[in-house]
């Protein structure tokens, strides 16, 4: 039942009086109703405002209960005025004027417009009390156990109830929204929020979602993830930069495209392929089926290659072409041909430039100090046979000066010389000694 009385506009009083008593408690009729000797009172208590609402027990289709009521002032010195008359409830239900209600309690509330600095909705459960900020419109249920910091001006989470303030504040247990949801940030946890930071304390371009260890992060610079990243396909305009790609799986079954791919270090098959920050490739094996290019290089390992161009240097224990007696190889007993082993080769060359060779076909000119060939022993000067006969041996003699004069001598019998500037001989004779 509501009660609607004038306002007392004395800044001294301060709560109504009321009292409610059922029809069969008053006779007489209006204006003139009076109580009954010593009646029984069905409702009383007190109200801030001068209209307000109280829980009575409601009529039937067979049984009307009426009801009458009276109220008086209370001051601050707890002085009371006289009653007003008793007053018969209205059967209809008229609309309220502009009056200030300072409570009101109803189980249903029909209207078209309600002003109010908070509206409580009731909710079983624990009923609670905060102190709403002033000038701030609340609609909260009667169980929200939330509360509101007026030194910060920011709202400290419940754990029960629901409420919407007047500065935007907004908090629920859960919520379901069958269309799009539109705001500039959103906060969920540390670990999950858009345009806002750990604390939730400002309004960032920061980007997270999943846990604490499991994440995709952005900056507002960079974005980073952990786990695995895995896409039928990708392009990358950009950098992708990391100290590290690694996972436990990961597969691009498209194209994984970019201008610059940069990071500490790429590992596959830990540590069977590795390329390092300072550009050095480690691999157990490899085959290129085109053009290997560098400027120089170590292989500790086989190098396979359709083809290939060495602009540099190329370093190796051992370079091998071929197999069996159809084999090239180097290494630091020399350069070798027609036999893996060197001792056995046909054709080699040790590092100190000693040639060994079975045959050799020579179309241009051989230049020697020294050496033997087809039994001739080749000096500085001369050219002789090399014999056990010392008595039939031939040797050919040169001054090796301008005069070109020569001598050939066989030890046993004769000698032949000839002199190359010299007028007696300059028709080139031989003349024997």
């Amino acid at each position: 039942m509501l009660f609607v009385f004038d306002n007392v506009l004395d800044k001294d009083i301060t709560s109504y009086e009321y009292q409610l008593y059922k029809s069969n408690q008053v006779t007489g009729s209006f204006p003139n109703y009076t109580l009954i000797a010593n009646p029984t009172i069905y409702l009383s208590g007190e109200s801030g405002s001068n209209v307000f609402s109280v829980a009575v027990e409601n009529s039937t289709d067979v049984t009307t209960i009426r009801y009458y009521g009276r109220v008086r002032t209370k001051d601050t010195s707890n002085n009371y005025s006289s009653w007003s008359p008793l007053a018969l409830t209205d059967q209809d239900t008229p609309l309220i004027g502009n009056q200030y209600v300072s409570s009101i309690t109803a189980a249903k509330i029909t209207a078209g417009k309600i002003g109010a600095h908070e509206i409580i909705l009731s909710q079983a459960g624990p009923q609670t009390n905060i102190a709403a900020p002033a000038n701030m419109a609340i609609l909260r249920s009667s169980d929200y156990n939330g509360s509101y910091n007026s030194n910060t001006s920011t709202w400290i989470n419940g754990t029960s109830g629901w409420i919407v303030a007047g500065d935007g504040h907004a908090e629920f247990s859960s919520a379901s929204i069958r269309g799009g949801l539109k705001a500039e940030s959103v906060y969920i946890n540390a670990d999950n929020r858009w345009r806002r930071n750990s604390t939730d304390t400002a309004s960032v371009d920061e980007f997270k979602v999943g846990s604490s260890s499991k994440y995709l992060y952005f900056d507002g610079t960079n974005l980073v993830f952990t786990g695995n990243l895995s896409a039928a396909s990708g392009t990358f305009t950009g950098s992708l930069s990391g100290a590290n790609i690694t996972g436990a799986t990961g597969t691009f079954t498209g194209n994984l495209s970019g201008s610059t791919i940069t990071g500490g270090s790429i590992d596959i098959g830990n540590g069977t392929f590795q390329v390092n920050s300072s550009g050095e490739l480690t691999a157990t094996s490899g085959t290129f089926g085109g053009d290997l290019s560098g400027a120089g290089g170590t292989f500790t390992g086989a190098l396979n290659a359709a083809t290939g161009t060495f602009t540099g240097a190329l370093n190796g224990g051992t370079i091998s072409i071929g197999s069996g007696n159809s084999i090239f190889k180097a290494d630091s007993n020399g350069i070798y041909l027609g036999n893996s082993s060197f001792s056995s080769a046909p054709f080699k060359v040790t590092p100190q430039g000693i040639l060994t060779a079975n045959n050799a076909n020579v179309s241009g000119s051989i230049t020697a100090s020294s050496g033997l060939i087809g039994g001739w022993i080749i000096e500085a000067n001369s050219i002789r046979a090399n014999t056990i006969d010392t008595f039939n041996a031939m040797t050919f003699t040169s001054s090796g000066n301008a005069d070109g004069f020569g001598e050939i001598k066989r030890s046993r019998s004769f000698n032949w010389q000839w002199r190359n500037s010299c007028t007696k001989y300059r028709d080139k004779r031989l003349e024997s000694t």
